[in-house]
């Protein structure tokens, strides 16, 4: 539930994989390569009828949110870059690894 006040407060890092998936999920986005969507556009965004699992009654979205969204986080920004944030990757369809949340000692 606090993925999607996250993302439009602007966090541009998640404090661990599930909710990267969660965020995944709730904008369609395929989360990983492990889960065979039928369809899978070039932004890794999900269309209805390839949605599968939790996306199927998380998803809301008939287009990808991905533009919007990145357009939204770059106004808040100011033009500053967030590409290689959590966030920048996954709205540049670039996807997460369960490794990127390790903290170092």
């Amino acid at each position: 539930l606090r993925c999607q006040p996250n993302i439009w407060s602007g966090q541009l890092y998640f404090d661990e994989y599930d909710t990267y998936v969660r965020l995944c999920l709730l904008l369609g986005i395929s989360p990983n390569e492990f889960q065979k969507y039928e369809y899978v556009e070039s932004d890794r965004f999900v269309p209805e009828r390839g949605r599968i699992g939790d996306m199927r009654d998380l998803c809301l979205f008939d287009r990808s949110p991905i533009g919007l969204v990145r357009t939204l986080i770059g106004l808040r920004r100011k033009g500053m870059s967030f590409e290689n944030t959590h966030l920048g990757k996954v709205l540049h369809a670039r996807m997460l690894l369960p490794d990127d949340f390790e903290e170092e000692d």
